[in-house]
């Protein structure tokens, strides 16, 4: 079940905010963990995963995700785009697996285009994810020793710069199109 409210706002004719705000929630009644691992395998064999793990896409989840942008044309043939995304996904019931995931995204492009034959952009965006899991060594039957616990806590951060333009060279016949990105990732895993 997901529930969502959206704005969108025009405070002048070259500029508009919009904004999305989303709260979702998934359960189940049954959960069926033998067929859940088997459906991993062509021939079913033994369990051996823990009971309790529960693969991230089949667990159950709270969200919540905000969606912005503001878009700017001031001038008419440069537009400046802001934007910011923040989610959250917390797996409260779990006791292993994925726990909880939180991602930032900040992004900025900025696009000129003084004539019908030329466009020129450059656009940078800034992410910040993180993750909590919990697992459980095991050898080839589940283990049910606390102590045999881990966790991996990870955290990325990511930066991306690009830019480009597109000329039409030849009308509708011949366009030459460049386009050059840089992205740098700083992972951590604790």
């Amino acid at each position: 079940n997901t529930f969502y409210g959206s704005a969108n706002v025009r405070p002048a004719s070259w500029a508009v905010l919009r904004a999305t705000y989303e709260r979702g929630s998934r359960s189940y009644d049954e959960y069926d963990t033998g067929r859940s691992e088997h459906a991993s395998y062509l021939e079913a064999e033994d369990l051996a995963n823990l009971a309790a793990l529960r693969r991230f896409d089949q667990a159950e989840r709270d969200t919540d995700r905000l969606i912005s942008s503001l878009q700017l044309s001031p001038g008419g043939n440069v537009t400046i785009g802001l934007g910011y995304v923040w989610g959250r996904e917390d797996y409260s019931t779990a006791s292993h697996g994925l726990l909880e995931a939180d991602s930032k995204a900040f992004s900025a492009d900025l696009d000129y285009t003084p004539t019908a034959r030329l466009n020129v952009f450059a656009f940078y965006t800034r992410e910040d994810l993180s993750n909590l899991q919990r697992g459980r060594q095991s050898g080839a039957t589940p283990s049910v020793n606390p102590l045999d616990d881990w966790t991996s806590d990870v955290s990325d951060k990511a930066d991306s710069f690009g830019g480009g333009l597109n000329l039409g060279l030849m009308p509708d016949k011949l366009d030459l199109k460049l386009l050059g990105n840089y992205q740098k990732v700083d992972g951590n895993n604790e």
